[in-house]
This record gives structure tokens, C-alpha cells and sequence, in this order.
């Protein structure tokens, strides 16, 4: 534990009135640290807890995707018969939040006999249903962004997290940029709003013996459109590859709720689930200061940029190519020797879990550099030349053509017809330096198959 970290330990121990007699990370921590705290108390009780701390360096530290927000979300939902961690209490600062631990793992995939997973995911809908059945003008969750009209659902949304790219973000991202200005071109109307858990799906819930436990990451809840949740049902369960029954799992929603599906809406949020995604990683790679784990943001983007242009290139009707694959075989026997044999024997001999997921969080980036060094300068001469057949006009450099988009982006003389072709070629070929499937690697699934709904 830090000294930091220490200190918000004791703040736990004086509110919920006790001692703390073991402490465990949760987790990577990729956003916000979280630790799963046991209290004494005076009886000799162990009070299970969960202790969130903002670090500080973590991609959401100093946005209004506040820890102090989670928190009032968490306030808010108490006795409303949803199934959530109990709200203990918020830091004086904002930057530490104490919750009930709810029983169980939120761990998902084939282990789970169907019977069990079929259960639990019955009883995920109803709890989405449910939550989003709520009065959203009983809610008091300050700092939260209101819905004042049919198209503020989306917009509200593209105002926070484009105001978060601007002002933490330096590098270019045209990636990213066209996406957002695609977007609040192409925003949904919706009638109704609700308040969205945000981010719902495998990972995000515990269960136990066979029955849902709780909701759990709270962080991007937002009053917004019901589809938005749907998105990220959808993209959460196929990018995973986990054991993720859709298709029934929609069916029974709109059967429960009595919201008819509308597919176009739940394909925009899950275009926004990426971008979110994308933002977050940006912000990460930027302000990194040592505490959360980098190397989830660095392998995670590059697959995050070639899946913007090809989301909306598939929604327009865009044709694109499969992403080329390299071979193994073109690339140095070095590096490939150290990232397929040399890490993972040196992370198996690791105790802490924690410990060898951020050494095997490595491979994926030796990976790249591997492809860099094999057909690094390929990709970019082909990419110069896409750009210059686009936009009329060549760049000395990938670094200085990444510059220059992002600046035409930013000025707003966009072209369609022109940028998103160009966008989406230049994804594929970026495609290549990220090579193969791996621990902790997400692959460029095929669209436009992955991406329908």
C-alpha cells in the first residue's frame, strides 16, 4: 500500500468502526484503485468492505467522472429494491468511497455450467429492467448532467467526454476526432430517459450459487437514452468473447421493460462505448504517473482506433477489407522469442497475480514493436500515400501526417466522402503492427458481422 492509500484506510477504519485486518487489491486498476478491506470491530465481527481510492493518475482523475458522483449514485439507489452494494461513505476530499462488498465473483465465461449462467442473466435484465424503470426526477445525484430535451441523451454525453479529450489530451487522435464530429452529427433522438448504469455487462456484476449478486462500477452512470445500455451490453459481451447470450438477453428485455428495440440507437452506443474507450486510453497514456497500469491503455488504444472508422464505415455502408495479418515468420526471431517464450515462463513463476498480469500486460506491446521494427516503415509509406491520394498533399512522416489531419479535423472542413475512407484504410494498415491474439490483447474482430445487432 502507498502512503496515500494507507491514509484513506485509516479514514475507513474510524467510519465504519473497526480495525482493518486484511487488505487485497481487486484488481489491474486501470481507472481507480480498488481494495477489498475486512474491519474488526470491537465484537470481534469482520465487517467486509470495499475501499475505491482515486489515485490520482488515473484517466478520469479530475473529470466530472468523479469517484464523489459514483458515490451519490450509489446514495441514491439505496432502498429502491435494486441489487447493489450498500453506500458506506465519501472522503471529505472526494477521492476515497467505502461500500458494502457484495458476495460472490464477477468472473464469466464457459466454466459456468448454462444452466447457472442462464439464471444469472435472467436476473441481470431484470435488475437493467428495473433500473431502468426508475423515476429519474426522484433521483438526486448531483454532479450529474440533465436531460433537457429529445437529443441531449447523446449530446450530453459527447460534450463530457469530448470536453475530457481537449483539455487532458495533446497528442493527435484524427481517429478519434472523426468520430466525435460524426457523431454529434448522427445523434439519436429518444422520448424517454433513464438513468444508465453506463458500462453493463460481463465483468460488471457478481454472482453467487447460481443468482446475480449485484451491480457493480457505477463510475459511468449518466441519465441518458435505455439503448445506450443495450450498446454496451453488446459490444462488453462480443469484444470479450465471453459467454454472452445477446440476442436472448435483448429479447427479454424489450419482453420485460416493453421497449421496443431500436437496432440503429443500440449500434450508435456501441460506437460510443468505443470512443468512451478510446478517450480513456488517450487520457491514460498521457498523464501517466505510476500507479495505474499504462500498459492496458498503450495495447488497448491502437485496436480501439482501427474499430472507430470501420464502426461508422459499417454503419454507413461503408465496404472495407478484413485487416491484413502479419506473418510471423517476417518478423526477428528476438523479439518474438521474448514475447511468446521468455515473459510468460518468467510470469508463471510469479506468485502475485497482480504482479504477472502486468508482466504479461507486456507482450502484446513487444508485439508491436516487433511489427514495428519488421514492417514499421512499409505501413507508413503506405499510409503517406493513402493521405496524399485523399488529401492532395504529402507528409514527410506518419507523425506529421497524424498532425495534420488532426488539425483539419479540428478546424471542421471535413469531407466524408473523402476523411472516412481515408480513416478507415489507415486503420487497417495500423492494424498490422498489432499482431496476433495474446494476454491481454483485443483483436479487430470482423465487421461489419461483429458490429451488427
Amino acid at each position: 500500500m502507498t502512503k496515500s492509500t494507507e491514509a484513506y484506510t485509516s479514514w475507513a477504519e474510524a467510519v465504519l468502526g473497526g480495525k482493518c485486518v486484511a487488505a487485497r487489491s481487486a484488481g489491474a486498476g486501470a481507472s481507480r484503485a480498488t481494495w477489498l478491506i475486512d474491519i474488526e470491530k470491537p465484537t470481534g465481527a469482520i465487517e467486509p468492505a470495499v475501499l475505491r481510492i482515486d489515485t490520482g493518475d488515473g484517466p478520469l482523475s479530475g473529470t466530472e467522472v468523479s469517484l464523489e458522483r459514483e458515490g451519490a449514485v450509489y446514495r441514491a439507489l439505496q432502498g429502491r429494491d435494486l441489487p447493489i452494494a450498500s453506500f458506506g461513505a465519501i472522503s471529505e476530499d472526494g477521492l476515497a468511497l467505502i461500500l458494502g462488498r457484495l458476495e460472490g465473483t464477477a468472473e464469466w465465461g464457459e466454466s459456468l455450467e448454462a444452466p447457472v449462467r442462464d439464471t444469472v442473466v435472467d436476473e441481470f435484465v431484470d435488475a437493467i429492467v428495473a433500473l431502468h424503470a426508475l423515476d429519474t426526477a426522484e433521483l438526486d445525484i448531483p454532479g450529474m448532467r440533465i436531460v433537457l430535451s429529445s437529443n441531449d441523451h447523446a449530446r450530453n454525453e459527447l460534450d463530457l467526454w469530448e470536453e475530457i479529450l481537449t483539455t487532458r489530451v495533446t497528442r493527435p487522435s484524427p481517429a478519434v476526432r472523426y468520430a466525435f464530429h460524426w457523431m454529434r452529427r448522427h445523434a439519436p433522438e429518444c422520448g424517454e430517459t433513464v438513468l444508465c448504469h453506463g458500462d453493463p455487462g460481463p465483468g460488471n456484476f457478481m454472482h453467487q450459487d447460481g443468482h446475480l449478486s449485484g451491480l457493480i462500477d457505477w463510475e459511468f452512470a449518466h441519465f441518458g437514452d435505455p439503448m445506450d445500455d443495450l450498446g454496451w451490453m453488446a459490444f462488453r459481451g462480443r469484444a470479450g468473447g465471453f459467454a454472452w447470450p445477446l440476442e436472448s438477453i435483448f429479447r427479454k428485455y424489450a419482453e420485460v421493460s416493453g421497449r421496443a428495440l431500436d437496432r440503429r440507437r443500440i449500434e450508435y452506443y456501441q460506437l460510443f462505448t468505443i470512443l468512451r474507450m478510446a478517450v480513456c486510453c488517450l487520457v491514460g497514456m498521457q498523464d501517466r504517473k505510476g500507479g495505474m497500469n499504462a500498459n492496458v491503455y498503450f495495447s488497448l488504444y491502437p485496436s480501439l482506433e482501427v474499430l472507430l472508422p470501420l464502426a461508422i464505415s459499417s454503419m454507413v455502408g461503408l465496404e472495407t477489407p478484413r485487416p491484413l495479418v502479419v506473418d510471423d515468420e517476417v518478423i526477428d526471431e528476438l523479439p518474438l522469442y521474448v514475447e511468446k517464450e521468455f515473459l510468460p515462463r518468467i510470469a508463471n513463476d510469479i506468485d502475485d497475480p497482480l504482479v504477472r498480469m502486468r508482466l504479461l500486460s507486456v507482450t502484446p506491446l513487444l508485439g508491436h514493436l516487433r511489427a514495428r521494427l519488421g514492417i514499421g516503415t512499409e505501413v507508413d509509406a503506405l499510409n503517406l500515400d493513402t493521405v496524399a491520394a485523399a488529401l492532395g498533399k504529402r507528409f514527410e512522416s506518419w507523425p506529421q501526417a497524424e498532425r495534420g489531419i488532426d488539425e483539419l479535423l479540428r478546424s471542421g472542413e471535413i469531407d466524408d466522402e473523402i476523411v472516412l475512407p481515408m480513416l478507415t484504410s489507415v486503420g487497417l494498415q495500423r492494424a498490422r503492427l498489432w499482431p496476433g491474439a495474446g494476454p491481454g490483447r483485443m483483436t479487430v474482430p470482423d465487421l461489419p458481422d461483429w458490429l451488427g445487432t
